[in-house]
C-alpha cells in the first residue's frame, strides 16, 4: 500500500500492517488518541507520522523513517527502528525501546522532551544526534553506543544509566543537566566527553574513561562510596571533583 505526498490519513481506530503487508508513506499519517498503529509488516515514512495515540512496532519488523515522526502519545519499539539521514524524531511523551527493539539513529537527529527507555539497543551513528532536553529523561537498561565522529549524545535533562553506555572514539557525549551512572551501570568513553559548569556526573557503578581526548569536568563529579572510577586517560578538572569510592589512576595517567 502507497500513501502518496498528497493524501492525508487519519486513524481513530485501529491500523494495522500485517506480517506480509508493506505500507509506503508518501503523505501525511496521523493516530489520534484513541487510535491504535501496529507495525508487524514493513512500514516506511517518507514524509511524516504523528502519533498521539499508541504506535507499535512488532518484534522482528521494521519501520524505516526518512522524514518526520512525532510521538505525543505511547512509542512502543520491539522491531527495528532505522531512523536514517536527515530524518527527525521528536518525542514529547513515552518511548519505549523494548526488550527485542533497536533504534538505529543514523545521521539524523532525535529530540526529547519526554520520557525514552531503553531496555535493549540504542545506536547513534554517522554523525547521528540524540538531544535529551532539560526536563526530560533518557533511561538505559540495556546498550546506549555512540559511534564515530559527530555522532553526539546531548543531555540537559537526566540520563539514567543502569546497564552499558559507550561512547566509541570519535564520538561525543555531552552533559548540561544530571548523568547518573547508577549502581548497575557501566560507563566507557574512549571519545569527548564534557561535564558543563553547574552540572552533574554521579557514578554509583563503573565508569572507565580512556579516550585520548581529555575528559572534561566543568561541573559536580561524584564518584560513590559504590563507584569505580577507572582513569585510563586524561582528566581535566575545572569544577569539582569528590571521591566516596574507589579512583584507579592507571601508570602514567593524569587527573588535572
Amino acid at each position: 500500500m502507497n500513501n502518496s505526498a498528497s493524501c492525508v490519513v487519519t486513524n481513530y481506530a485501529t491500523l494495522h500492517i500485517t506480517s506480509s503487508g508493506v505500507l509506503t508513506n508518501g503523505g501525511n499519517i496521523t493516530n489520534q488518541a484513541a487510535g491504535t498503529l501496529n507495525d508487524t509488516g514493513l512500514f516506511t515514512n517518507n514524509n511524516s507520522v504523528d502519533n498521539a495515540g499508541t504506535f507499535n512496532i512488532g518484534a522482528g519488523k521494521i519501520f524505516n523513517n526518512n522524514g518526520l515522526v512525532t510521538n505525543s502519545g505511547s512509542l512502543n519499539d520491539n522491531g527495528t527502528f532505522n531512523h536514517n539521514a536527515g530524518a527527525s524524531l521528536i518525542n514529547s511523551d513515552t518511548f519505549t525501546i523494548g526488550s527485542n527493539g533497536k533504534l538505529f539513529v543514523i545521521g539524523s537527529t532525535v529530540t526529547n522532551t519526554g520520557t525514552v527507555t531503553v531496555q535493549f539497543l540504542l545506536e547513534i551513528k554517522s554523525g547521528g544526534t540524540f538531544t535529551n532536553q532539560a526536563s526530560a529523561v533518557l533511561t538505559n537498561n540495556g546498550q546506549v553506543l555512540v559511534f564515530d565522529t559527530l555522532s553526539l549524545l546531548s543531555n540537559a535533562g537526566t540520563i539514567d544509566n543502569g546497564a552499558f553506555l559507550n561512547n566509541f572514539s570519535n564520538g561525543g557525549v555531552t552533559n548540561e543537566g544530571i548523568f547518573n551512572n547508577k549502581s548497575t551501570g557501566s560507563t566507557d568513553n574512549n571519545g569527548f566527553f564534557i561535564n558543563m559548569a553547574g552540572d552533574t556526573i554521579q557514578n554509583d557503578g563503573t565508569f572507565n574513561n580512556a579516550s585520548s581526548t581529555p575528559m572534561l569536568n566543568h561541573g559536580i563529579l561524584l564518584n560513590s562510596v559504590t563507584g569505580i572510577f577507572q582513569n585510563n586517560a586524561t582528566l581535566t578538572n575545572n569544577g569539582s571533583l569528590t571521591n566516596n569510592g574507589t579512583v584507579h589512576n592507571n601508570s602514567s595517567k593524569t587527573i588535572n
